[in-house]
């Protein structure tokens, strides 16, 4: 297998070149820069200097710039993606973003200015890599679908996360789908940690696998036990009362636009709350089966990723929990 990860030092992308190497396949990456993955220590990791590994520097909003690569390539995963609207580099100024985002009304999606650079990095250029690999397809009659895969989102935390994050992301799905030669797959993480190479991300996914393992608990003690999840569900639509004591639907629609509910819409906060984080390299490694495994295709929720990759307990990572694993 020939695979091609558009953004593959970033830090999804980065651990799914890794587990593609670990298959035995050969990795192109192209980004801006073209450089390799490096870690927060400084060095260039053994499988980033892999004669199977490739660093291209090209701009993916050019097709042309990247279309022979594509064109020798089996598979396409494109990683890039953005949360917030504006750069930034330390917490402090992503704290500052999510505040722009919220108070210039993200959580609505009424602002067109705000969702300009949604629309144009996790929609648009999705829809570009997606069409422009499509095109590099032969189009014989016996050619099996290429396999395009497309790092979405999970609809969680709304409206902490804002909006126009997951509304562009479904956008982006709704057209890959449509597009003739290829089988699309939309993998749809909620919070992925590692405590190496994203150390920030410990400390919120401590909270939320304790968040969910307290929920997992809750339920199997009886639907009497009003979680903050269910409170959460209750208080997002115009249900009985005594909906609070049943658990939530993993797959409940939002309820933003009822016209019987004039509050927040927390639904997408009380699914994040009952799902525990994943392992980035544990996303990697499912986007990888995901790849070889013909029938996969549509979207990919986490539960679906943790089934992908045969474990028997989707409620939480049985062997690493939030201890790092060693790299290679």
């Amino acid at each position: 297998m020939r695979l091609l990860v558009v953004g593959g030092n970033g830090f999804l992308g980065s651990s799914i070149c890794k587990a593609a190497l670990a298959k035995g396949w050969e990795v192109s990456s192209i980004s801006s820069s073209g450089t390799p993955f490096v870690a927060p220590s400084g060095r260039i990791p053994a499988w980033a200097k892999s004669p199977q590994m490739k660093w291209h520097a090209a701009n993916a909003a050019a097709p042309e710039t990247w279309q022979e690569i594509a064109a020798s390539s089996d598979a396409c995963v494109h990683s890039v993606g953005r949360l917030l609207e504006g750069e930034y580099k330390t917490p402090k100024d992503a704290a500052a973003e999510l505040v722009r985002a919220w108070s210039g009304g993200s959580a609505g999606g009424s602002n067109p200015l705000k969702r300009s650079k949604y629309d144009a990095i996790n929609r648009d250029l999705a829809v570009t890599v997606a069409n422009t690999f499509a095109s590099t397809r032969r189009r014989g009659t016996n050619e099996s679908p290429a396999p395009f895969l497309f790092i979405s989102a999970a609809d969680h935390f709304r409206p902490i996360i804002p909006e126009g994050y997951i509304r562009s992301k479904r956008e982006a799905e709704a057209a890959i789908a449509q597009l003739a030669g290829l089988r699309s797959i939309f993998m749809r993480p909620g919070l992925m940690y590692h405590p190496a190479n994203r150390p920030l991300s410990t400390l919120p996914a401590a909270l939320l696998d304790l968040s969910a393992a307290v929920h997992g608990k809750a339920h199997t003690l009886g639907t009497w036990v009003p979680t903050p999840s269910r409170i959460l569900s209750f208080l997002s639509s115009p249900r009985s009362p005594l909906s609070i004591f049943t658990p939530p639907s993993p797959h409940e629609k939002p309820s933003a636009t009822s016209s019987s509910r004039t509050g927040p819409d927390f639904t997408a906060l009380a699914r994040g709350l009952t799902t525990p984080p994943l392992h980035v390299d544990t996303v990697a490694k499912a986007v990888v089966r995901a790849l070889e495994e013909p029938e996969v295709e549509g979207p990919l929720e986490p539960a679906d990723m943790k089934r992908l990759l045969g474990w028997r307990d989707v409620s939480a990572e049985p062997e690493e929990s939030l201890r790092e694993r060693p790299s290679f």
